[in-house]
């Protein structure tokens, strides 16, 4: 049960970098299904040709995901009153366009049921025993049950809440560090798997920047405001380089993230010409309103693709295939499933 009706505005930025994301990530799980293809010149190559580049971290771009779901759960934890309710909310958001996907994969790109159960629990990426599909479904899982571990921490310590987040994210930095697991992405290998302790870390990041969020409100003048616009701009050129030119990046991942956390606060009081500008462009919201559902999209156009990668396909076609199956998979979950069928299920057999 909210505790205020009110209408809480639209922050099209933050949508329009989800969008940003989701472009380079699918590209990194495209690198993967081609990057064994003879014939032409390799899309992975060309791409860093285009971006003079010699490494990206196309995958990092699901750590922004995080961030930004941390900064928007925190939110929510406030305006609950009942933390239970907010966790049925976000499984609710989360399942349908899972399950239709893991079913879709099981039916026509040689999947099998063996692993219903975690679609079932959103267990994936929980390292029990991994992911469902392989192809980043253990973002789902580890979202769900990182956010509902945090609401029972704000639930049993209301006023200690932000402290517990901060030892948290003190400890995933250290599990991280403490490691022979070499790369951005190395972690302690125990009872929880690395995925999780990712999602533990970003995820608390976005509830600090959120918590501390409403200390820094102030209206800035002209002049403030032009170099707001200056500090969103360069922060944004390091998120990109970060993602599509990391070779040229000098900053480590737990940098980038806080300068992330900053960039959100200038997005939500749009301090930045910038920010204010995208915050204004509702256009961006006939994309982004489907941005979980091409996400998990991209999961069914991946291994689609890929079991015909053999038949001829070059890289670009391949490309180009994944990214049009995936939009048209996720535009059409939401609409037939989510926003058709599962309502009349709910009249029909659910009685208010």
């Amino acid at each position: 049960m909210l505790t205020s009706q009110m209408q809480y505005k639209k922050l099209y930025a933050i949508e329009f970098l989800r969008i940003f994301f989701l472009v380079f990530i699918i590209l990194g799980h495209i690198f993967a299904i081609t990057s064994n293809h003879s014939g032409q010149e390799n899309l992975e190559n060309a791409t860093f040709k285009l971006f003079h580049t010699s490494s990206m971290n196309t995958g990092f771009g699901v750590e922004f995901f995080l961030v930004i779901g941390g900064f928007f759960l925190y939110q929510r934890i406030k305006r609950y009153k009942n933390p239970f309710a907010l966790i049925k909310k976000i499984y609710i958001r989360l399942f349908p366009a899972l399950a239709t996907i893991y079913i879709g994969i099981c039916l026509f790109a040689y999947g099998n049921f063996t692993t219903v159960t975690q679609i079932l629990t959103l267990t994936t990426g929980l390292r029990i025993p991994g992911e469902a599909t392989g192809w980043g479904d253990w973002y789902v899982g580890v979202y769900f049950w990182v956010s509902a571990f945090y609401i029972g921490i704000f639930l049993l310590y209301p006023k200690q809440g932000i402290f517990w987040t901060l030892v948290l994210i003190y400890l995933s930095v250290s599990l991280g560090y403490n490691t022979p697991d070499p790369g951005f992405q190395k972690t302690y290998y125990g009872f929880l798997g690395r995925d999780a302790i990712r999602g533990i870390y970003s995820i608390g990041i976005g509830i600090i920047v959120a918590y501390i969020m409403p200390y820094l409100k102030f209206k800035p003048n002209r002049i403030e405001r032009i170099i707001f616009t200056l500090a969103e701009i360069g922060i944004l050129l390091n998120v990109f380089n970060y993602i599509v030119r990391s070779s040229h990046s000098q900053l480590s991942f737990f940098q980038i993230e806080i300068l992330f956390g900053i960039l959100l606060i200038s997005i939500n009081y749009s301090w930045g010409f910038l920010s204010s500008y995208l915050n204004s462009c509702r256009k961006i919201e006939y994309i982004s309103r489907y941005s979980y559902q091409i996400f998990i999209g991209q999961i069914f156009a991946i291994m689609l693709v890929r079991v015909h990668h053999n038949y001829g396909l070059t890289d670009y076609n391949c490309a180009l295939l994944v990214y049009t199956i995936s939009i048209l998979v996720g535009i059409g979950e939401y609409h037939l499933i989510e926003n058709w069928l599962l309502p009349k299920l709910k009249q029909k057999f659910i009685k208010e």
